[in-house]
């Protein structure tokens, strides 16, 4: 776990741990001996829950997901990860600087945005904002480009002339309060792990996936977009070994997800 960034500084409860939970979600037979053994687990996308296709409910598959973004608002409909804010030993904030891009689709001229982590100060200086028509283009501040922060946690742009709706604007600042999110990584791996191999928790509550005691014979995950980005990265950082490494996911499938990894086990990570 030495390479989760941040966790040295995530806060630990009385036994010196660091506690995170996850929501698992779970679609079975209800008549467990038409299970097929197989566990296939869909990655939520930006907290999407669901049993799946009924193709493979009708084969017998054990469907999963377990939350892993941290930076969603839990509620009954979605799948997440609730993970600790990362805290300086000294008990204040961690500061550091944190990127943003935005891009409006639209053709009004002031435009109010989100920032996903609270600015440290709001002093103006700290922070920069450019705008580029295309990918490629040089970044720019025109003179009748403006902003200014609306709390710590909006920013206003007054968008200049010149520039379509697809235009991409970049902010960067000083921002506070990273969450841990490499933990989801973690989150993952042992949800999955602990359906695979164990029959029972610590506390002895049963394996729901361990029918009179049998474990799944494999288990697969499917990733879509930024989640198949999710499981190539879960793959190259090491996740897809357990602690006592065994396998996590016998095959893993990242669909129509470019060629890249994602931006999850960073400081103030999106």
């Amino acid at each position: 776990h030495a390479e989760i960034v941040n966790l040295d500084l995530a806060p630990r409860n009385n036994r010196g741990w660091v506690e995170y939970s996850a929501t698992v979600e779970i679609y079975r037979p209800v008549d467990m001996s038409r299970w097929n053994g197989a566990i296939y687990h869909t990655v939520p996308n930006r907290g999407g829950a669901g049993s799946g296709p009924d193709a493979l409910l009708e084969r017998g598959f054990a469907l999963v997901r377990v939350g892993w973004q941290g930076d969603i608002t839990p509620s009954e409909r979605n799948i997440v990860s609730q993970l600790p804010v990362a805290v300086n030993p000294d008990g204040s904030p961690v500061v550091g600087p944190a990127y943003e891009e935005f891009i409006f689709n639209d053709d009004d001229t002031r435009s109010t945005v989100t920032l996903s982590y609270p600015a440290a100060s709001l002093d103006p200086s700290h922070a920069t904002l450019t705008v580029r028509q295309r990918q490629d283009d040089l970044r720019s501040a025109p003179f009748d480009m403006t902003w200014r922060f609306d709390g710590d946690s909006r920013i206003v742009i007054g968008r200049p002339a010149g520039f379509d709706g697809g235009a991409i604007y970049e902010f960067v600042y000083e921002a506070r309060d990273p969450i841990v999110m490499g933990l989801g990584f973690a989150a993952m791996r042992d949800a999955i792990s602990f359906l695979r191999y164990d029959r029972s928790d610590v506390q002895g509550n049963a394996n729901p996936l361990a029918p009179g005691g049998t474990l799944p014979r494999v288990a697969m995950s499917i990733g879509i977009s930024q989640s198949g980005r999710y499981l190539r990265d879960m793959l190259y950082q090491g996740f897809n070994e357990n602690l006592e490494g065994r396998i996590v996911f016998d095959g893993m499938h990242p669909d129509i997800a470019g060629s890249r990894k994602t931006f999850t086990n960073y400081a103030f990570s999106q």
